[in-house]
């Protein structure tokens, strides 16, 4: 057609069922899918998904402040003595050991 600007060929896209399956596991662990969930609708089994986490899960740094900072100030406040849910053992005179 006169008048129309000539385009440059269109390149065919190239995308492997590998890097959509990349995709698709980096995104839901980045909504916050459990690892466990992620892993049963890939097909991983419990030692693959130990560590297919590690190579799927990109985490960033804002993200992982924030699993930090989800424990301070855990309800604790200042001044407290936190005690361990483990009884402590006590030797005969009632005192601990």
């Amino acid at each position: 057609m006169e008048g129309m600007p000539q385009r440059e060929p269109v390149k065919p896209f190239s995308c492997r069922f590998h890097d959509l399956r990349h995709t698709a596991v980096s995104r839901m662990l980045n909504a916050g899918v459990p690892i466990a969930k992620v892993a049963k609708i890939v097909g991983w089994s419990p030692a693959t998904m130990v560590r297919m986490a590690a190579r799927y899960g990109h985490f960033s740094l804002n993200e992982l402040r924030g699993a930090v900072e989800s424990i301070s100030g855990a309800g604790i406040e200042a001044g407290s003595l936190v005690k361990s849910p483990v009884p402590e053992e006590r030797g005969e005179s009632g005192r601990p050991n």
